[in-house]
């Protein structure tokens, strides 16, 4: 069997980096911005562009090795990586890589990945095409459209958020992942 090429955002997708946001939205706006990994979207409603271009410029350095894994996300990436060759994709600059290394060396989970890569400056989907991956898991839509050679869109959105504007798979847990990926493989085999 050929192995499919994953790759899979980190922010809110493999790591619960939602509390230092809250941290930071607390700490800064006196706004509780509650404790679930939001999407883009829900973070400007409450908070607007300039604050949360702020948030994101001073988080995602230490404190991302406090972060707690989503749930399920670690034991998927464990069995997905006997038949699929792994990759993460984040949107942070290439500054706030390092940590997201770290991270993963903490839990013990580097070597799952070929590698770990910055999309700023450039398009998660076009990074992903780059490295010839066969789908792109992310829990922001924005990031897995446009694709010009076949890179599939998968939403990771754990929340009951109405995604019927989006007509790509959409899974609401880890746990479905590595079923669908498999079969992916199997099929493309």
């Amino acid at each position: 069997m050929k192995k499919l090429r994953v790759a899979v955002d980190f922010d809110g997708v493999i790591a619960n980096t939602a509390p230092a946001r809250r941290t930071w939205g607390i700490l800064n706006l006196g706004l509780d911005i509650g404790r679930g990994t939001r999407e883009r979207a829900w973070y400007l409603e409450k908070m607007g562009e300039a604050n949360y271009r702020h948030m994101r410029c001073e988080t995602g350095f230490g404190d991302t090795l406090s972060a707690a894994p989503v749930d399920g996300a670690l034991e998927s990436l464990s069995s997905c990586a006997g038949f699929c060759d792994l990759y993460v994709i984040s949107a942070r600059p290439s500054e706030k890589i390092v940590w997201v290394n770290k991270w993963l060396e903490k839990w013990e989970t580097r070597q799952l990945f070929l590698g770990v890569c910055s999309s700023a400056g450039t398009s998660k989907i076009g990074l992903a095409e780059s490295l010839g991956v066969n789908y792109l898991i992310d829990n922001d839509k924005r990031h897995l459209s446009g694709s010009s050679s076949g890179v599939e869109g998968v939403l990771f959105s754990p929340s009951l958020i109405d995604h019927s504007d989006w007509c790509g798979l959409v899974v609401r847990s880890w746990h479905q992942l590595p079923l669908l990926l498999f079969r992916a493989a199997r099929h493309k085999a």
